[in-house]
């Protein structure tokens, strides 16, 4: 699939969540990724998630070790866009619009997005 395929297909997701407010298991970090995903690649991963509760949430990152676990194995194997020895930032040629990205910012907990 081409770039230009890609940012549409991100984009249409945007405009499709824009105005509905946040609120966790309907309109939350982990629905926008799977929604991204699901209209990138076809598949709806956001059946890991049965239920959307904090709870739950929790279960299935533990089961799959943690937010990363959960991405790789639903999109596969993670880009390290700053591995240690690169200058930061050296890698981000490296991502494509749609990639899913997990952020590791000190003392908070990884943040996920697209």
């Amino acid at each position: 699939m081409g770039l230009v395929a890609r940012a549409i297909m991100v984009r249409e997701v945007i405009r499709e969540i824009a105005h509905e407010p946040f609120i966790y298991g309907q309109n939350d970090c982990c629905k926008f990724m799977s929604r991204v995903a699901q209209k990138i690649t076809g598949i709806d991963y956001s059946t890991l998630f049965p239920k959307y509760d904090e709870t739950s949430y929790q279960a299935v990152l533990s089961a799959y070790g943690g937010v990363e676990g959960v991405i790789t194995r639903c999109l596969g194997e993670s880009i390290v866009v700053d591995p240690p020895g690169e200058e930061p930032y050296e890698g981000l040629h490296k991502l494509k619009t749609g990639d899913s990205v997990l952020f590791e910012i000190p003392y908070r907990p990884p943040l996920g997005g697209v």
